[in-house]
């Protein structure tokens, strides 16, 4: 049942990101096409979605998943294993699409270009950091500042669900301040995961209680 949760929570998101890669993979191949315009729109569309797509599932299922060491490694250390693992994704997708879609000015080398590479880093950076900065301030929180929606007030008829954890008091007296902070941790983690994968969304986090709507 928590896989199945899992894979619902996440299987949007990874299917949004691909399509993104798309979209912008179609615009950089159309950039360079260099008179092969719609080999190089196709070439890129295939590229740049299949790497969003490996990404978004590796960090979903791998580097980022609920529990993963890596979620617990300094933001510096975690930047830059998940950076190694794109270029690798890169190195490997892009010759890929290269080969099976070749140009006529190829000449049938399947290289990848320093260009390429950068273009690859740069979107995947944007893509990431607008969803990081989103997860930090709360779920569709940039979506709604974005779209201006906090600029057209509206009555909503909201169910307000309030969680609180249970002689927390108790509990961080008696496992102290770091393991508490660890099962904190793992415990808005949860909730939040689950109050998402069913359709709600997280209004606002008050020490060990969480607000959902």
């Amino acid at each position: 049942m928590a896989s199945d949760d899992r894979l619902r929570l996440v299987l949007p998101r990874i299917l949004r990101l691909t399509v993104i890669g798309a979209v912008a993979g179609a615009a950089y191949g159309y950039a360079t096409a260099h008179g092969a315009s719609l080999t190089g729109i196709a070439r890129g569309a295939l590229s740049g979605a299949f790497i969003a797509g490996i990404i978004s599932s590796l960090d979903s299922f791998v580097l980022q998943a609920p529990g993963a060491p890596l979620t617990r490694t300094p933001f510096l250390l975690n930047v830059g294993v998940r950076s190694l693992v794109y270029l690798v994704v890169f190195l490997l997708v892009i010759p890929a699409g290269n080969w099976q879609l070749p140009s006529p000015e190829s000449q049938g080398t399947i290289g990848i270009s320093r260009d390429d590479i950068l273009y690859s880093f740069a979107v995947t950076f944007v893509v990431t950091f607008l969803l990081e900065v989103n997860t930090l301030l709360g779920q569709n929180v940039l979506l709604a500042f974005i779209t201006g929606r906090y600029h057209r007030p509206r009555v909503e008829q909201r169910v307000f669900l309030i969680i609180d954890m249970k002689n927390s008091t108790a509990a961080a007296e008696r496992l102290g301040e770091v393991a508490f902070h660890g099962l904190l941790n793992r415990l808005i983690g949860d909730l939040s995961g689950a109050i998402v994968a069913h359709k709600g969304e997280i209004h606002k986090y008050v020490g060990d209680e969480l607000i959902a709507t």
